[in-house]
């Protein structure tokens, strides 16, 4: 199943940089097209409305979702479309600038279905259309800085897109060190996309696994809440403990979901379309920091 959908994977395609377009609804606006699909990102002018990203076409599909927006910014969104799972229809990956603080840029990532109006999302670091390569495999990036002994590290993690939903493939994690060289590279490219994948493949790049904590504690997952994009995540222990862990950027810990059979993350803030037929009754092992939840939830 998995060597079928890499094979059949297309070649992405990048849609034209979006322009400014006028909605009477909206503050701002801006779309993009390939002549056949429109991508559009608007802020409304209603109070308490949210921005958002929409897609019409082809025929009468229509779909959209909650975005950030730094405003009056509505032009920095990235279009890519590929048969990621090989079933004739090209997904699109829509990748949103969410932040950004000290060189570091965190994209919402989302991959809009072809087969359906489904929309499963992520958050990445430093997005590029190279994350994306000819066999549609996806490398999603982050910084991390929790080791303060070695620094800022940027880490990318490989995954298909089938069924929905993303699958880590197998290869390793990949690591490197933010040095002089590296920051150099990054700021030697104009505009908001970078390479993420080129960054990678540099001789500096090392080779690891994901810790999985050493303490765990068993449970199933009660059921989930949404507040888009992200999930929350109700789980009963094997004790009869019942806690919610949650992907909002403000929530400590904050919840990650893990793979158990490979031992790989997924990645920052990830929710696929059909995340409770997939989590809900599932059993799972939840990382502890003492008799507390660490973050971490492994899927077994």
């Amino acid at each position: 199943m998995l060597l079928a959908a890499l094979v059949l994977a297309a070649a992405p395609v990048a849609f034209p940089p979006a322009t400014p377009t006028s909605f009477p609804e909206s503050f701002a606006s801006a779309c993009t097209s390939d002549g056949v699909t429109r991508v559009c990102k608007a802020i409304p002018r209603g109070e308490g409305e949210s921005p958002g990203l929409v897609i019409d076409g082809p025929d009468e599909r229509h779909v959209e979702w909650d975005a950030a927006a730094l405003t009056p910014e509505v032009e920095d969104f990235h279009v890519l479309s590929a048969d990621l799972d090989g079933d004739g229809r090209a997904e699109l990956l829509v990748a949103n600038r969410a932040a950004e603080a000290e060189g570091v840029r965190l994209w919402e990532l989302a991959i809009v279905d072809g087969a359906s109006e489904g929309v499963t999302h992520a958050l990445v670091h430093d997005w590029g259309p190279d994350a994306l390569d000819e066999k549609g495999r996806l490398l999603l990036t982050e910084w991390d800085w929790r080791d303060r002994g070695v620094g800022l590290v940027f880490v990318g993690r490989e995954y298909t897109y089938r069924e929905g939903r993303l699958w880590p493939t197998r290869a390793e994690v990949l690591k490197r060190k933010l040095d002089t060289d590296f920051a150099a590279a990054r700021a030697a490219i104009a505009g908001l996309l970078l390479t993420p994948r080129q960054f990678l493949a540099h001789k500096a790049t090392t080779r690891a696994t994901d810790p999985v904590a050493r303490a765990t504690a068993k449970a199933t997952v009660l059921g989930l809440s949404r507040e888009e994009p992200f999930l929350g995540l109700h789980l009963e222990r094997a004790d009869g403990t019942v806690e919610t862990l949650s992907e909002l950027p403000d929530a400590r810990p904050l919840l990650r979901l893990g793979d158990g059979r490979t031992s790989r993350l997924f990645p920052m803030g990830y929710a696929p379309a059909a995340a409770e037929d997939w989590l809900v009754g599932r059993a799972v092992r939840v990382a502890l920091d003492g008799a507390s939840p660490a973050g971490p939830v492994w899927i077994d």
